[in-house]
């Protein structure tokens, strides 16, 4: 979109391009569009609170928003902002969701008498690690995780001894204790996981609401942060997560 290439950006986001996944021992394309509409995301318990909110803009979850952004023509002085914005609402919306989709997924799948769906039910719980902590080489992701490292020394949480995000260090202690419960079938504790992180990724997504990486329109963000606030009862203000993010 750096170029204003929005057509192949828009193919891109509905056919897919560089994830593949291997299903019935098929290898095929996994689309971003894909996670962003797929029904298994009503296993997350939040995911109704964030449907409606979408409702009441008359669209179909961010789906809808991607597409019309990417359809629509820039005007000048806005083609920035809209790059933002669909970059903003791939990263933070819908990898998000598909994260949790898989964490819950595979809570769920955990006391199943079926061998198929629980050794599926520990590559779920392995591909929402590599959804929200990103690539493992050495190289810096893009993702929540990064965000969380490349702000903590601003917001004074990180660690004083490694400089990892202390929040980081929170989601990877859960993702370790998730998998080993996994595998010791203790099903209700590795829900019990499913849920802490959810709560650590809201930390994540107000962050990058309320300090964005890039340029995002102060309405987008407004809206945004209205819909954490409304998710969590309200309560849920930049300051309060701070807060709990130092702990």
């Amino acid at each position: 979109m750096k170029q204003d290439a929005k057509e192949a950006a828009l193919k891109i986001y509905t056919f897919g391009k560089h994830s593949i996944v291997t299903e019935r021992n098929e290898r095929r394309t996994l689309s971003l569009r894909e996670l962003a509409v797929t029904t298994g995301r009503q296993i997350v318990p939040s995911f109704d609170t964030f449907t409606n909110y979408y409702d009441k803009a008359g669209l179909l979850y961010v789906d809808d928003l991607i597409r019309n952004e990417l359809n629509s023509p820039a005007t000048e002085g806005y083609i920035e902002q809209k790059r933002a914005l669909v970059v903003s609402a791939m990263k933070y919306e819908v990898l998000h969701f598909a994260a949790l989709q898989k964490l819950y997924d595979a809570a769920d799948g955990c006391s199943s008498l079926d061998e198929n769906r629980y050794f599926r039910a520990r590559r779920e719980w392995d591909t929402a690690a590599a959804m929200i902590i990103g690539p493992t080489d050495g190289s810096n992701g893009n993702l929540l995780y990064e965000l969380a490292a490349s702000q903590c020394a601003e917001f004074n949480t990180c660690d004083t001894k490694t400089g990892e995000a202390k929040i980081n260090q929170s989601i990877e202690a859960s993702f370790y204790a998730g998998s080993y419960l996994l595998k010791s079938k203790s099903c209700k504790s590795v829900g019990d996981y499913a849920n802490n992180i959810e709560n650590l990724l809201k930390v994540r997504v107000q962050y990058s609401i309320t300090f964005p990486p890039f340029s995002l329109s102060f309405s987008y963000r407004q809206d945004l942060s209205l819909f954490c606030q409304h998710n969590q009862g309200g309560s849920d203000t930049s300051h309060s997560l701070l807060r709990h993010e130092k702990q």
